[in-house]
């Protein structure tokens, strides 16, 4: 099994309290993984309003944890709507090919209730296909089931419901190959990555000149679709 066991996760946040509580809580579930599994993960927190001084509980609670956390500023007046993929690019320059095997990329809105929920997506990704794919997405249980615009991310989608619409059991296959992924959690390859950025970098200039976010999931799966011969073989990108 092609086992993660070294992982870069990419925050970009604002510091509301409920968005530190929530990231304090992803923390505690990596960090439970990797008491089971002996996954290692370093946190990197883009912090876009410029408050990095509220994260004073973050930084000691990943202390505590031994978890390996840096802090960033925007640097810019935190003034009108920045996109993430020019936050999320500056996450290439951190990561160490020769240890990080990917980055997962999370809105600060996502959580991960539990390790098991975690380890299944972890565990999907290694075994779906002869090689991890360039880019994965675990299915999300929104609060909200039409909050997101793409069935195939809805956790109802993918399972089987009795007559009185409660579910009764999971019935859809372990994996299924898509040409987009959604922003909001998005796992990939840590060299795909890392050209992945050098790639959309005048993209990503025009989202910021035009303040918006569309158009990055079909972008990345595009070029995951166009490098994966090279990277993958014959595998699903």
């Amino acid at each position: 099994m092609n086992q993660l066991s070294h992982l870069l996760v990419g925050v970009v946040a604002n510091s509301k309290a409920l968005t530190r509580q929530r990231v304090m809580r992803n923390m505690g579930v990596f960090s439970a993984l990797q008491a089971d599994d002996g996954l290692r993960t370093d946190w990197a927190i883009i912090v876009y309003d410029n408050l990095s001084v509220e994260w004073y509980d973050v930084r000691n609670f990943s202390a505590s944890m031994g978890i390996s956390l840096l802090l960033l500023e925007d640097g810019r007046k935190p003034s009108g709507f920045h996109p993430k993929l020019q936050y999320q690019s500056r996450f290439a320059r951190l990561l160490d090919r020769s240890s990080h095997q990917a980055i997962l990329l999370m809105d600060d809105d996502m959580r991960f209730n539990t390790p098991d929920a975690l380890d299944t997506f972890l565990v999907k990704w290694a075994c779906a296909w002869p090689e991890p794919p360039l880019v994965a997405q675990p299915v999300l249980d929104a609060e909200n089931d039409n909050s997101s615009w793409m069935w195939l991310d809805r956790m109802s989608h993918w399972q089987k419901q009795s007559n009185q619409g409660s579910i009764r059991q999971a019935s859809a296959p372990v994996a299924v190959e898509t040409l987009i992924v959604q922003q909001a959690v998005v796992l990939l390859d840590a060299e795909f990555f890392q050209v992945l950025t050098q790639q959309v970098e005048p993209f990503a200039r025009m989202q910021d000149e035009w303040s918006t976010d569309h158009g990055t999931d079909t972008v990345w799966c595009a070029l995951a679709r166009s490098m994966s011969a090279s990277l993958l073989g014959d595998h699903p990108p």
